[in-house]
């Protein structure tokens, strides 16, 4: 080793920058989905009492669950860096949604013992994906991540 190379240092898995900033992200839409279902909790128990709370939260829960399962996609996507992780996460995105709406579908009107209130259902789970996209935008907009501004280096006179 020359005496001007730096020695390699190992940097913890959770200290990555892309994860650091992936956590940043989930916990950003994590609180607001937690706000928005809160809100869609109280605004379903003034219209429909306690069927229309526990219909709100079945539908808050599940969106938490099925958009933040998708958590380690992300997170080896945000790995990668290229064109093709913003691909593989829009995929992942629109299979989730399609899953979730399978599921409440599954738990729609008479195909359970539980009878939900079909609207408060729909209202709690588009409230919900809402809050939760808001709050990935919010964070990613406050983390003052550089896209496009790179450092300029000037080119030496005579080429590369």
């Amino acid at each position: 080793m020359s005496a001007l190379a730096m020695p390699e240092q190992r940097i913890p898995v959770w200290r990555l920058p892309h994860l650091t900033l992936s956590f940043r992200m989930m916990s950003g839409a994590l609180v607001a989905s937690v706000l928005a279902t809160a809100v869609c909790a109280g605004g379903a128990f003034l219209t429909a009492g306690t069927p229309g709370v526990l219909s709100s939260l079945l539908g808050s829960v599940a969106v938490i669950a099925f958009l933040g399962g998708g958590s380690p996609v992300h997170l080896a996507a945000m790995g990668q860096g290229s064109q093709q992780a913003v691909g593989v996460v829009l995929i992942s995105y629109v299979s989730r949604v399609a899953m979730l709406g399978l599921v409440l579908l599954a738990l729609g009107p008479g195909r359970s013992h539980w009878e939900p209130v079909p609207p408060v259902l729909a209202a709690s789970v588009v409230v919900t994906c809402i809050a939760w996209i808001a709050g990935l935008i919010g964070t990613n907009l406050r983390s003052n991540v550089p896209v496009y501004d790179t450092e300029y280096t000037r080119v030496p006179e005579g080429g590369e």
